[in-house]
């Protein structure tokens, strides 16, 4: 069931994974305080906003295979998808989406859980 776009996504964090590549305990204040803004950012926006500001779900066969293999080592049950949450440039918030709640899993600063790369570069 996909929410309304018009709704607001409420924030978990029972789902944050310390270790790993991707995990929280591994970056800087500088970089938790960052996060967390847009957090408090992000709930004041509708999905539909978010999406237009490049957040959006991502298939779990799009990740790289480290940030699948890390899934499974970490995941009771891996979803089909995760939920990139654009911080800014390449930092993206990576979460488990279940109806209108993101469940923080992965601060990713360097774009890698699922790199993108521009057309004709």
């Amino acid at each position: 069931m996909l929410p309304n776009e018009q709704l607001r996504p409420e924030f978990r964090a029972g789902s944050l994974d310390m270790d790993g590549p991707w995990g929280w305990r591994h970056f800087d204040t500088e970089h938790m305080q960052e996060m967390f803004h847009r957090i408090f950012d992000a709930q004041k926006l509708t999905w539909q906003t978010l999406r237009e500001g490049g957040s959006h779900l991502v298939e779990i066969s799009a990740l790289i295979p480290e940030a699948r293999k890390r899934l499974d080592q970490i995941a009771q049950g891996v979803p089909d998808s995760l939920y990139s949450l654009r911080v800014c440039n390449r930092k993206r918030i990576w979460s488990i989406k279940k109806a209108n709640v993101l469940w923080l899993l992965w601060w990713d600063p360097n774009h890698e859980v699922c790199p993108s790369y521009k057309k004709h570069t």
